[in-house]
């Protein structure tokens, strides 16, 4: 006769390729995030951004990362929905993270002041708003998909194997593709579109 334990097992099983649609949120996740590991280089040597402003835009974004995580755990734990708690923030905050990289890259000319505002504001709607709406959903969506914890280390295995695929492609390539679709600001503007539409298929938005 089959064990309690082994009824809830069974029905919390989850499917190889269950596990990889998941892994692969991961991948298009950092598809986006290892674009951005360069993103530096392009303000100060594309854009023309002063190395200072830069560095400050980075400092006072950081000291947000710790609330934003506060209040979307806040957000999360309040939703109710027939998708569950967590992927419905998966399902509406991809497309907004997709656009809030290629927003970007498309760095205005103009005074520093209005320079100064722009990269914070787009910096932080990407990272510490989209990003955060995003992942922190992501990643407690593990724990709602089975109640089995050997299952739950499964999905995290896929998960671990298949997250660097995504920056691997974006840091590898990235660079090639500027050069190849003219080597200027409108050239980052077009390939981090073609990352955020890879992304959206990877985590299957379409």
């Amino acid at each position: 006769m089959m064990t309690t334990a082994q009824a809830v097992d069974n029905r919390d099983k989850i499917s190889w390729g269950t596990g990889i649609a998941y892994g692969l949120g991961d991948t298009a996740q950092n598809i986006v995030w290892g674009a951005m590991s360069i993103l530096t280089f392009f303000y100060t040597d594309y854009a023309g951004i002063d190395p200072a402003m830069v560095g400050l835009v980075m400092l006072l974004s950081r000291s947000f990362d710790g609330f934003s995580d506060i209040i979307m755990s806040f957000f999360v734990e309040r939703t109710n929905s027939k998708w569950g708690k967590s992927r419905p923030w998966v399902l509406w905050t991809s497309l907004p993270f997709a656009l809030s990289i290629v927003l970007i890259y498309i760095v205005p000319q103009g005074s520093e002041t209005m320079q100064f505002a722009y990269l914070f504001l787009s910096y932080n709607f990407c990272t510490t708003v989209c990003y955060t709406a995003l992942n922190l959903p992501y990643g407690s969506l593990s724990t709602m998909m089975t109640r089995s914890s050997y299952e739950r280390d499964m999905l995290s295995i896929v998960r671990m194997t298949l997250s660097p695929i995504g920056k691997i492609l974006a840091v590898s390539a990235t660079l090639p593709l500027i050069k190849i679709f003219g080597d200027d600001q409108m050239a980052w503007v077009k390939v981090m579109g073609m990352w955020a539409i890879l992304a959206l298929t990877f985590s299957g938005w379409f």
